[in-house]
């Protein structure tokens, strides 16, 4: 249910699903990525010690990592630069 709900939300704020109203390319990528981040935080915290081998953990673990930084970069980092956003995200 968590998974499916944050796709429609990451597929709305990226324009599929209204392609008249979309957001800014940073909050678009910002808000997929946190979607990311809590799909796979949720999974690590419901299914830690799950039937399935250990690697699946470490890869829950490398995308919460990667889908953090994208976030800290989208939403924190990049609105201080004076870089607008169609040279950060063509």
């Amino acid at each position: 249910m968590k998974q499916s709900g944050g796709a429609l939300v990451a597929a709305y704020v990226l324009g599929f699903l209204v392609p008249a109203e979309s957001c800014t390319a940073r909050v678009a990528y910002g808000v997929t990525n946190c979607v990311v981040m809590s799909i796979c935080l949720l999974s690590l915290i419901l299914f830690y010690k799950g039937p399935y081998p250990w690697h699946i953990n470490l890869l829950l673990i490398l995308g919460l990592f990667i889908s953090g930084v994208t976030v800290w970069l989208t939403l924190v980092i990049l609105p201080r630069t004076d870089l607008p956003s169609a040279v950060v995200f063509p």
